[in-house]
């Protein structure tokens, strides 16, 4: 969900989900879950914070399972061992996006 700066002082990202809410209301008497999307790597957002502190939403955790495509694996098993020099240089955005399957990476082997 994407809004005007300036019209955010005035509470319309509260008003869109209180409204999501209410059309739900149903649903999640019965069970249901409203899914916000997944919280990004790729750039910093706040959104999900929002949503936990204002409107009592939770995290749902999920195994990440990564497949790289074979012609590309050996190439990413190479730069993910130098990735603390790619981290310093993220305001170029390919190594900005670089850096988020690096992130990725990170959080999947976390969990093993």
């Amino acid at each position: 969900m994407k809004t005007i700066p300036s019209f955010e002082k005035l509470q319309v990202n509260a008003a869109l989900i209180y409204g999501i809410l209410l059309d739900c209301n149903d649903l999640l008497s019965s069970g249901f879950y409203i899914c916000d999307g997944s919280k990004s790597v790729f750039h910093e957002t706040n959104f999900q914070d929002y949503l936990e502190k204002y409107f009592a939403f939770r995290k749902a955790y999920v195994d990440l399972h990564i497949v790289y495509n074979p012609k590309y694996r050996f190439t990413f098993k190479v730069l993910y061992r130098l990735r603390f020099l790619f981290y310093k240089l993220d305001s170029i955005r390919l190594i900005h996006k670089l850096n988020a399957i690096f992130k990725m990476q990170e959080c999947a082997i976390e969990k093993l």
